[in-house]
């Protein structure tokens, strides 16, 4: 395998489908966001 390091979110009130209400799609993408920040490779562009 590639040991890549993978994270569970669980937000309080969400299903499968986090769309529904946008503080939890919000959440959704800046967990994502923090991921490939803390996994980032290459200089962030400013």
């Amino acid at each position: 395998m590639r040991e890549i390091d993978t994270a569970v979110i669980r937000l309080p009130g969400a299903s499968h489908d986090m769309s529904r209400r946008p503080s939890q799609l919000m959440a959704k993408i800046a967990n994502i966001v923090a991921w490939f920040d803390k996994y980032r490779t290459t200089p962030r562009a400013s």
